[in-house]
């Protein structure tokens, strides 16, 4: 059996910690890869956490290592959110992405994925008023296939972008 779970780690990822939590978790049966993109490169800081080994173990042996082990690494991107929040550079940062989804005309998705990631983190630490999970659907509703689908047709990059930043606009 595959188990997997899917992670957002902004401040893990921007504190450079990918690469030792990916080796960390390796040593556990497990392995992370990001979401979109390959490796230490995702896109939106989404990463997959998902179990290695498949076989010798039982279901609910892997189902629970994968829960506590994802416990955890949310745990250690919690407490690196703190520290980012303190950050004067980090402020800066996440409000040039606020800024930006906020008043945008046009946004492909690898910069929405990139600026929502960032955003995100100021959303959980109570500095940005909108809900999380306001956030977290925003993750799916902007992708490109999702816009084609909810317009009715393949749009043009161009245009998509142009509708992706609309749209992002209406709910910031």
């Amino acid at each position: 059996m595959r188990a997997s779970v899917t992670l957002q780690l902004p401040a893990l990822s921007m504190k450079g910690q990918i690469p030792r939590l990916a080796t960390m978790v390796s040593k556990l049966g497990l392995v992370l890869t990001g979401a979109h993109g390959d490796g230490d490169a995702s896109l939106g800081n989404l990463y997959q956490l998902c179990n290695q080994v498949t076989l010798g173990i039982s279901e609910e042996a892997a189902i629970e290592n994968l829960r506590s082990i994802s416990l955890s690494i949310i745990e250690q991107e919690r407490a690196l959110r703190k520290d980012l929040m303190e950050s004067l550079k980090f402020q800066d940062i996440l409000w040039r992405s606020y800024g930006t989804l906020k008043n945008a005309r046009v946004m492909n998705f690898d910069e929405f994925m990139n600026a929502v990631s960032i955003v995100k983190v100021g959303v959980t630490a109570g500095e940005i008023d909108i809900s999380n999970e306001k956030i977290n659907e925003l993750l799916f509703t902007m992708q490109p296939a999702t816009l084609n689908v909810e317009f009715g047709q393949t749009l043009d990059r161009q245009v998509r972008d142009a509708k992706r930043a609309e749209k992002i606009r209406e709910i910031f």
